[in-house]
C-alpha cells in the first residue's frame, strides 16, 4: 500500500514537472528574448508579400509585355491613345502654353513630357486599385499630371528638393486645378520622406515613383523611406534605367540591380527609350 502511493505520488510529480517545462518552453518559443537568434522563414521560402503580390497583380497587369529590356516604343504600342483621359488632353495643353510663357522655359520644357514611357504611367494610374501614388521628384509636373487626370479620385504626393523655380510654379498651376489632390514637399527628399513618415504613419502608396534625375545615393534613400510607405499591392517605379547610355546604367545599375539580386524588388519589366530615357517597373518583395 506505501509503495502503491509513492508510485502515484511519482507519477503526478513527474506529470507537473513535464506540463511545467512544456510551459517554460512554449513560453520561450513564443517570446523570445532580444538576445535570441532565429533562422528567418523567408530564406526556405518565398515572403508572403512576394506570394500576394502575385496573385494579386496577375490579371490586372496584362498590357505588360514579357519580362526583358527592349524598346519602350516597341514594347507600349498595345497601349492605343486611348490610355489617355480626356482632362489629360485639356490640362496638357495648357500646363504646356503654361511652362512655354516662364522664364526658363527651356529648361522646365526638356525635363518633361516622353508620351512613350508616359503612357505606360497612364495605364497604371487608371488601374482600380490605384488610389494614392506617392512620387520622389516632381519637376515640372509632367508625371504628376499623369498620375492626376488618369482618374478623378487619385492623389499624389509629391516631394521635389525645390532647386528650380519652375518647379514651384509648376506646382502652384496644378493646385489651382486639383488643391486637394497635390500635396508637395519641398527639400531634400529622403529627409522630406522620412519626416513625412512619422507625422503620417498610416500613410500608404499604391504607385512610387522615383525620378532618376538625381544622385544615385539620394534615389537609394528616397528608396529606403519609400519602401516603409508601401501597401501590400503596389507598383514600383524607377525612372531613367534601364537606358543605351552606358554610364547612366552604371549609375543606376546598383539601386536597382542590387536590390533584385538581394531579394528586395521584383521586377516585372524594364526598357529603353534612346540614350538617356527609360524606365524599370516592379514592386518591392519583403
Amino acid at each position: 500500500m506505501l509503495k502503491s502511493k509513492f508510485f502515484r505520488a511519482g507519477i503526478s510529480l513527474t506529470i507537473a514537472s513535464f506540463a511545467f517545462y512544456t510551459l517554460t518552453v512554449t513560453s520561450s518559443i513564443s517570446e523570445p528574448s532580444e538576445n535570441t537568434v532565429t533562422q528567418p522563414l523567408d530564406v526556405l521560402k518565398p515572403a508572403p508579400l512576394a506570394q500576394r503580390q502575385v496573385v494579386k497583380w496577375a490579371k490586372k497587369l496584362e498590357f505588360l509585355p514579357a519580362a526583358g529590356q527592349q524598346s519602350c516604343k516597341d514594347a507600349l504600342d498595345g497601349i492605343g491613345e486611348d490610355v489617355w483621359s480626356p482632362e489629360y488632353a485639356r490640362v496638357s495643353k495648357a500646363h504646356l502654353k503654361f511652362l512655354q510663357a516662364l522664364n526658363d522655359s527651356q529648361q522646365a520644357l526638356s525635363s518633361g513630357r516622353f508620351s512613350d514611357q508616359q503612357k505606360m504611367f497612364a495605364k497604371v494610374a487608371s488601374l482600380p486599385s490605384v488610389r494614392t501614388v506617392c512620387e520622389s521628384g516632381f519637376n515640372a509636373g509632367h508625371n504628376a499630371m499623369v498620375w492626376l487626370t488618369a482618374k478623378k479620385t487619385t492623389k499624389v504626393l509629391s516631394f521635389d528638393s525645390g532647386i528650380h523655380k519652375y518647379s514651384h510654379e509648376a506646382a502652384s498651376f496644378l493646385q489651382k486645378r486639383y488643391p486637394t489632390r497635390l500635396n508637395v514637399t519641398w527639400g531634400y527628399t529622403p529627409s522630406s520622406l522620412s519626416k513625412h513618415r512619422r507625422d503620417h504613419p498610416d500613410a500608404r502608396c499604391d504607385v512610387i515613383f522615383v525620378d532618376g534625375g538625381r544622385s544615385a545615393k539620394a534615389i537609394d534613400a528616397d528608396l529606403n523611406a519609400l519602401r516603409m510607405m508601401v501597401n501590400d499591392r503596389h507598383l514600383l517605379i524607377l525612372d531613367d534605367y534601364p537606358t543605351k547610355k552606358s554610364e547612366l546604367n552604371e549609375k543606376f545599375a546598383p539601386v536597382w540591380e542590387t536590390r533584385k539580386r538581394d531579394g528586395v524588388v521584383a521586377e516585372l519589366f524594364a526598357c529603353a527609350v534612346g540614350n538617356f530615357r527609360g524606365f524599370s517597373l516592379g514592386h518591392f518583395i519583403s
